[in-house]
């Protein structure tokens, strides 16, 4: 291990720059050092201990400096052509094996990133990402339409039933509320029956009526609530008029 000390005593003393991707200097030094003396290094990460390494040298950036020692060790191309190829099998079982194995762990991590996040940039990508959404978005409006059909189907099945009721019964079962439907799908003839049997209801019955009709300018819905309150007023119910 002594081999590593003295490459992380130096560099601290030194300064050395140990980042791995520097752009301003490329950790020259650091990197000449490793290769200068990479048969010693190779030997010392076998009984290397990482915990002592970081409280010793908590001073530098003991983990870059450590990364970049693996990157230069292992590359194929480096110091030690044949004796490099092989540190993962020459560290294995051991902290600093554990260390590298992380190491190509992440780089495998970063690299599918990469390639996932390159697939999803790519021109077809984004055509098919816009393809599903345009899927979606019709399926989405088409059910929306779907259930407006049935909706509207329920409600005038709903309004041919009320409108067969007598006027009398149509006009309770408006005070009961709700009806189902839309008061303004009612047909003409219908409207006109209840305002006719108003003048059977009870001064009560009116104000709840005045309650659950709308006021509204669509006809024939108007003339109902129209018709509300004029049969209020004939009765002498104060404040019968609404805005």
């Amino acid at each position: 291990m002594a081999a590593l000390h003295e490459l992380l005593t130096t560099a601290r003393d030194r300064h050395w720059c140990v980042r791995p991707y520097c752009t301003t200097c490329g950790a020259r030094d650091y990197r000449r050092a490793i290769h200068a003396n990479a048969v010693a290094l190779v030997e010392a990460l076998k009984t290397t201990r990482i915990g002592e390494l970081e409280q010793e040298f908590g001073d530098i950036d003991i983990d870059y400096a450590l990364r970049l020692l693996m990157m230069e060790l292992a590359n194929p191309f480096g110091p030690l052509l044949l004796k490099t190829m092989a540190l993962e099998l020459e560290i294995e079982g051991t902290e600093a094996g554990e260390y590298l194995a992380g190491m190509r762990r992440h780089e495998q991590g970063v690299a599918r990133e990469r390639a996932e996040r390159a697939a999803f940039q790519t021109p077809a990508a984004a055509a098919e990402r816009r393809r599903v959404k345009a899927e979606r978005r019709l399926a989405a409006q088409a059910d929306r339409e779907e259930g407006k059909r049935k909706r509207d189907a329920e409600a005038e099945g709903a309004s041919h039933t009320f409108a067969d009721l007598p006027p009398q019964e149509a006009l309770r079962r408006i005070i009961q509320g709700p009806v189902g439907f839309p008061l303004y799908r009612l047909p003409a003839d219908s409207i006109e029956a209840m305002i006719d049997a108003l003048g059977a209801s009870t001064e009560e019955e009116l104000r709840r009526l005045r309650e659950r009709v709308p006021i509204t300018r669509a006809a024939p819905l108007a003339r109902l609530s129209r018709g509300i309150e004029a049969e209020l007023r004939s009765r002498g119910v104060a404040g019968a008029e609404r805005d």
